[in-house]
């Protein structure tokens, strides 16, 4: 009486049970459009990020001014495929990975200055 209020979904009642009549893809349509939706709008923006930053990291020269992921801004020295060298201040240089950079600061290179 008390949950009266509660619709139970017509394929839970007990009268279905022996019918068989019920569509199995109709039970398994919202789960694939979850999975669709979830795909569209969470992975593939995270996958094309992703995509970017390791085109950054590629595009990596000698004198590029860099962010690190702690925070810490410099320009880089000397890089290799694994470890690049950045000049943090006067005559301070740092070894850090190349995977802790997370982006080019303000677009400056030794070319352009």
């Amino acid at each position: 009486m008390f949950l009266s209020w509660i619709s139970i979904p017509t394929y839970m009642t007990p009268q279905n049970e022996g019918a068989g009549s019920g569509n199995p893809l109709g039970l398994l349509l919202p789960i694939v459009l979850t999975l669709v939706v979830f795909y569209l709008l969470l992975l593939r923006p995270e996958q094309r990020r992703q995509r970017q930053h390791q085109e950054v990291l590629n595009r990596l020269k000698k004198g590029d001014q860099i962010v690190t992921s702690g925070g810490i801004i410099g320009r880089i020295v000397e890089i290799n495929p694994r470890v690049a060298t950045i000049e943090v201040g006067n005559k301070v240089r740092i070894e850090i990975l190349r995977s802790a950079i997370r982006e080019l600061a303000a677009g400056e290179s030794e070319e352009n200055k």
